[in-house]
């Protein structure tokens, strides 16, 4: 995993410190960081779960200061993670 991506998780661990202490349940890493097919313009793909209604806080796009770019951070519950695995939607 590339220092970018890595910056990446540890500001969403900093931020649900700081915005909704205890929602954070799992940060899952999947996509092509985990199969090996990541290549320079990949995006780093994270599975959030969140435990809690404070947890939605997470849910809103940040910038990393020193690459200026902006990052958005999409979560789920328990239940949205059940919902997906049953294909529910494409």
């Amino acid at each position: 995993m590339n220092n970018v991506n890595q910056k990446i998780i540890n500001a969403v661990i900093e931020k649900a410190e700081k915005v909704c202490p205890d929602s954070l349940a799992f940060i899952g890493i999947y996509g092509s960081v985990v199969t090996g097919d990541e290549y320079e313009k990949s995006d780093l793909d994270l599975l959030i779960l969140i435990q809690d209604d404070g947890g939605w806080k997470l849910g809103t796009g940040f910038i990393l200061d020193d690459r200026k770019v902006g990052y958005d951070i999409y979560c789920t519950n328990w239940d949205g993670l059940k919902y997906d695995a049953a294909c529910h939607h494409a």
